[in-house]
Parts: C-alpha cells; sequence; structure tokens
C-alpha cells in the first residue's frame, strides 16, 4: 500500500506569483467573476466569487480540466491503485453519485462540468464506498458513476493540508507542534507571502481559506478526507470504463427525453 506523505512537496512558485497578479486584476474590478459557477464553501465560511474564480484559474493554468480518460474494459479491469481507504478492498473503484445522470454525463463529456460542493474544498467528490455515494444520488444506483484512479495520481491528506494551513498561521520557524515536512511546506508559504506584500496579503485569504487551491499550489491533483472520500481536481486522472461512459451517456438521454415528455 502506498503511503501519502509530504515528501517531494514544494510550492509552486510561479503559480503562486500568478495568482497574486489575478488578485490584484480582481480588486481592481478588471476580472468580471460572475459567469463562474456558484461559490462552494470551504474551511468555515462560503467562497466569494472571487475565491471561486482563482480555483477554476488554477485548474486551466495546470490543464486540470481535461476530461476523464475513457478506457477499454479490459484495460479498466487490470487498473490497480492502493490507497489507505477501502478501495483496494473494492478492487480499487471509486464512487460518484449525482441528483441527475446529466450531471455525470457532464463531467465526462463538458468542459463547463458541474463542480462538487462541499466543506473540505472545491472538486469532484467520489467515496470508496457505493453506499455513500448513493446517498447523493436519491439512493438510485443507475446515477452512480462508478471510475478508477490513474496510478500516477498525486494525492495529499486533508489532515496535513489543514495543517499545513494551521502551522502557517501560526508560524514560527521550528514548531515542535508540526511534522518537519509541515513545517517545510508552511514556512514556505509564509516566506512567498512576505516576499511580496502589496500583492499577496489580498491573495492569501482568498488563497489560503481554499484547501483545494493550497493543495494544488503543493502540486497535488486530490485530496483524502478520511475515511473514504476523494475531493479530485485534476478530472483527467479519472478512469471510466468504455461500458460505463456508454450506460451514463444512454441514461442521460433517456432522462431527457423522459424530461421532455413531461413538459
Amino acid at each position: 500500500m502506498k503511503k501519502l506523505d509530504l515528501s517531494g512537496a514544494n510550492l509552486n512558485l510561479q503559480l503562486f506569483e500568478e495568482l497574486c497578479y489575478q488578485q490584484c486584476f480582481l480588486s481592481s474590478g478588471k476580472i468580471n467573476v460572475n459567469y463562474v459557477h456558484p461559490a462552494p464553501p470551504n474551511f468555515i465560511r462560503k467562497l466569494t466569487p472571487e475565491q471561486n474564480y482563482l480555483y477554476w484559474y488554477t485548474v486551466n493554468r495546470l490543464g486540470y480540466c481535461k476530461p476523464p480518460v475513457i478506457m477499454k474494459d479490459k484495460a479498466f479491469a487490470s487498473v490497480k491503485r492502493s490507497l489507505p481507504i477501502g478501495v483496494v478492498a473494492r478492487k480499487g473503484k471509486i464512487f460518484r453519485g449525482q441528483s441527475q445522470i446529466a450531471y455525470l454525463e457532464d463531467m465526462l463529456t463538458e468542459q463547463d462540468y458541474n463542480l462538487g460542493i462541499g466543506i473540505f474544498g472545491s472538486g469532484l467528490y467520489f467515496d470508496s464506498s457505493k453506499d455513500i455515494a448513493s446517498n447523493y444520488a436519491n439512493f438510485h444506483d443507475d446515477q452512480v458513476m462508478t471510475a478508477k484512479l490513474d496510478p500516477t495520481i498525486r494525492i495529499i491528506k486533508y489532515s496535513d493540508l489543514s495543517s499545513i494551513y494551521n502551522c502557517y498561521r501560526n508560524y514560527y520557524p521550528g514548531s515542535k507542534d508540526y511534522s518537519p515536512e509541515v513545517d517545510r511546506l508552511a514556512r514556505q508559504l509564509y516566506e512567498a507571502v512576505n516576499n511580496m506584500p502589496s500583492k499577496a496579503k489580498e491573495l492569501q485569504n482568498n488563497l489560503i481559506q481554499n484547501p483545494s487551491l493550497l493543495a494544488m499550489l503543493f502540486g497535488y491533483e486530490a485530496t483524502f478526507l478520511e475515511p473514504d472520500t476523494l475531493i479530485i481536481f485534476n478530472r483527467g486522472k479519472i478512469l471510466v470504463s468504455e461500458k460505463e461512459y456508454n450506460r451514463i451517456l444512454a441514461g442521460a438521454k433517456e432522462e431527457q427525453e423522459e424530461e421532455n415528455n413531461h413538459k
């Protein structure tokens, strides 16, 4: 089982600086943020439209909006992924439930897909338990998608992300309250903010209070929330079988036809 740790992670300073400048444009009113998705909640309060804009800027900047990979059924069955969750016992499968099959179709095919909304950050929420995913599909199994993950996906535990955030807020060098790796990453963030005080100060609240955005700044493509939940930012690392893909497209078409018949 692959261990999820912070070794090798570093702050993407170039992206951080870009976001600082994007924040300046936002503050000056030069960017219209009204076209983005409704603001999802984060740690405690809801994301502002500016924070939501920064999330979508980042996933597009990093190339994370590519559609999921559709695989031949046999190739899909051969994919295995070790995670510190129940995924292993379920043959590496993960599940996403939606209130409508059309939302699953959008996630598979559209650039402007339905973003997951949750208190632990922006992204696509999946579970290693089909029963949990079914809750979000009103207990209709046909509205639950089965997928797997590209074995190269980079995942950070939400508990580690929270520790970095808290260490940064209460930062002082060599804090004994946190692990050396958490301290190292918090220091990088602390130094980046303080090296660009005129620009980063405006950004830091929007930046730090969106857990998914913070994870992407450190090079991660998903967050793992124990014991069962994955919040995926890089859509292109989601793997779906041809059989499942065709089932969802057919279900969405049937759903649309039923809706039209009731008009």
